[in-house]
Parts: C-alpha cells; sequence; structure tokens
C-alpha cells in the first residue's frame, strides 16, 4: 500500500524516497545472489572454548565480568582457569572514556580488591596512549609549499 501510494504521489520528495527504496533493494539483491553462489563459511561454536558469563556490579563504580570456562554439558571445566574482567567508566571533558582491564585474580572476592588499583593502571596507560595518538596526529599537520608524501601529480 505504501509503494502505490508513493508512486502515485506527484510530490518529488516521495519520488526520491521510492526511488531510494529500489535503488537499495536491488542492491541487496545483487549482495544476496552473490552471497548465497558463494560457499558459505561453517558456522559452529567451539566448544573447547565455552564459557559462562556472570556479570558482577555495584551498579556505581563498575562492574567484574567472570567467565568460568564450561563443557559441552555445561559443567564447570576446572582443567580451565576462570577469567576475570574489570569494566568501568571514567569522565573526562571529552565525555565518558570506557575501561576495560584484564583482573589477574583467583577469586572474585580477590578481583574486587584488584578492580580499583587496575582501573587506576589502565586510565594512566589509556591517557598515555592518547596522548601518543595527539602527539602523532600534530606532527602531521599539513605546511602549504611542503610535499606531504602525495602521489598525485600536479600538471
Amino acid at each position: 500500500m505504501a509503494i502505490f501510494y508513493i508512486v502515485n504521489d506527484t510530490s518529488s520528495r516521495h519520488w526520491i524516497v521510492f526511488k531510494t527504496l529500489v535503488i537499495y533493494n536491488h542492491t541487496l539483491k545483487i549482495y544476496l545472489e552473490h552471497f548465497m553462489n558463494e560457499q558459505l563459511p561453517e558456522i559452529k561454536i567451539d566448544t573447547a572454548s565455552l564459557v559462562k558469563e556472570e556479570v558482577f556490579t555495584d551498579q556505581k563504580i563498575g562492574s567484574i565480568r567472570v567467565l568460568t570456562p564450561v563443557n559441552a554439558n555445561g559443567e564447570v571445566d576446572t582443567t580451565r582457569k576462570v577469567a576475570f574482567f574489570g569494566q568501568t567508566q571514567v569522565m573526562t571533558p571529552g565525555g565518558a572514556l570506557p575501561l576495560n582491564f584484564d583482573l589477574d585474580a583467583e577469586s572474585l572476592s580477590t578481583a574486587i580488591e584488584m578492580f580499583g588499583e587496575a582501573a587506576k593502571q589502565n586510565m594512566e596507560k589509556t591517557m598515555k596512549e592518547i596522548q601518543e595518538y595527539q602527539r602523532e596526529q600534530a606532527s602531521k599537520i599539513v605546511v602549504p609549499g611542503q610535499n606531504p608524501g602525495s602521489q598525485i601529480q600536479m600538471p
């Protein structure tokens, strides 16, 4: 019904919308035909890497993700180590800066104790990386008359 309305509407704005939909659908059809002609990759869960994910949070400062190894039956796999990851955000003048970091802990209580120091170290590392990135970008300032290494030849 909507397509019939758009086709019969004399407004150029609606015609452009309809034309865009036709082009999009045609492109999507071509992409799907190409994709279906290719050999599809096998999509399979790696049962040797299964983990159960739990998230513990204080709903104020951050959260700790606990990845407990399990086998295909959902039973805990004691041959692999439980992994702990911290997540928090730090407010900066540019907005919230997400921090994600490993917690090398043996238990949730140890991960909780380590959280603050690990977050601080990750924030310092992130700030150094940002400063390094800013230095790299500042050194790329193009000055008129200098050849920035472009391969474009001017006549």
